[in-house]
């Protein structure tokens, strides 16, 4: 429903037409594979393969939305740093807390490294631009340009732990599941 929804609203709201064109695009292939996926579980089928897919899909997705964004607000005319400003964390750790639900602890792990990656890239990428000018002051970072190295920092550590602790915790109730039904397999033998 909410594919349904972002394509048109994103031609109304989009400033460019690369938003525009790279925003639907994003939301045609999200629901091919979501299609594809869908059909892959109802026919019991290449599940794993189906899982894997939404979690690369996923990373893709945390990948592309800072470029969507940064060409939204100006693009080649403000420094690559402002990628850092968005809310590409948060973004991450909706898809780590999503990929959780499948119970398997692959996916929220795999998301979690992506995001670290696009995060790595991200800063790397702003440490490489000579427009990128980087403070230790919170107010210069929310008011202007400037980039918050505590902030930065902040980011990558939020996205690494909620993706290890919900890896974990997903990790455990796998087990927990496993564990709950050899343990009714064995009861109903008894008896």
């Amino acid at each position: 429903m909410i594919i349904g929804i972002m394509a048109p609203a994103v031609w109304v709201l989009g400033s460019t037409l690369f938003d525009r064109v790279a925003t639907t695009g994003l939301v045609v292939v999200y629901a091919v594979v979501l299609v594809g996926s869908w059909y892959c579980i109802k026919q019991a089928r290449y599940i794993k393969a189906a899982g894997l897919a939404g979690a690369v899909l996923d990373i893709a997705m945390i990948g592309a939305l800072p470029v969507i964004w940064y060409t939204a607000l100006g693009g080649s005319e403000l420094p690559l740093g402002v990628t850092l400003k968005t809310s590409v964390t948060l973004m991450a750790v909706l898809f780590i807390s999503l990929n959780t639900l499948a119970i398997r602890p692959l996916y929220p792990l795999l998301v979690t490294a992506g995001a670290l990656l696009v995060h790595l890239i991200l800063l790397a990428g702003a440490i490489a631009d000579r427009d990128s000018i980087f403070t230790e002051s919170y107010l210069a970072a929310y008011t202007t340009e400037q980039i918050s190295t505590g902030r930065v920092t902040t980011q990558i550590l939020v996205a690494f732990l909620v993706g290890t602790i919900l890896t974990l915790l997903t990790m455990r109730a796998r087990q927990m599941i496993i564990e709950s039904a050899e343990l009714q397999k064995r009861n109903s033998q008894l008896g």
